[in-house]
């Protein structure tokens, strides 16, 4: 990635770590905004982001916040991330949380349908994982991040094509 890129990206990301509503941000490879929309409403099930009129992204990079009062707000990233990627042919999504930076990539496009059955095993194995844990030790889980990027990570060493990456901000520098 660009140095230009990187550095569009890390303001970007710092400005909406810690919204309210969801928003979105799309950058071509030069850092250059090609696309955004900061109008995330206030549904039942959460905050969402429309992205539908968004136009040709291929080859671009997608980063969002999870907002802070969202029961979303310490995901990692979700399925539907996954979704977007590979529709729109992006390079690479990111979701800002409020320690960490998320992001995951494709060594080459795929279809959604053919990595998402193994999501879905994976995340199935870790609740397994996680009530046999609990029926032995007393402990209950472990924090909804963790377990995102417990299940991204996992999903990135089963699923050759896809790149999982969870890098902690840095409060100070």
């Amino acid at each position: 990635m660009k140095k230009s890129a990187k550095l569009a990206l890390a303001t970007i990301e710092d400005s909406i770590r810690y919204n309210q509503y969801e928003s979105i941000h799309v950058i071509d490879a030069e850092g250059n905004l090609v696309y955004e929309n900061l109008n995330g409403k206030k549904t039942a099930k959460g905050d969402s982001v429309y992205i539908g009129d968004a136009g040709n992204l291929e080859g671009f990079i997608l980063t969002h916040n999870h907002p802070m009062d969202s029961d979303r707000a310490n995901h990692s990233l979700s399925d539907g991330d996954l979704k977007v990627l590979c529709n729109f042919k992006l390079s690479e999504v990111r979701a800002v949380t409020r320690s960490f930076n998320h992001s995951i990539s494709l060594k080459s496009p795929c279809e959604y349908k053919d990595m998402i059955a193994t999501i879905t095993y994976i995340t199935k194995q870790m609740d397994k994982e996680i009530k046999l844990n609990y029926e032995l030790n007393g402990i209950d889980s472990f924090p909804f991040e963790d377990y995102n990027h417990e299940l991204w990570t996992r999903a990135s060493k089963v699923i050759d094509n896809l790149k999982y990456k969870r890098t902690p901000i840095k409060l100070w520098t």
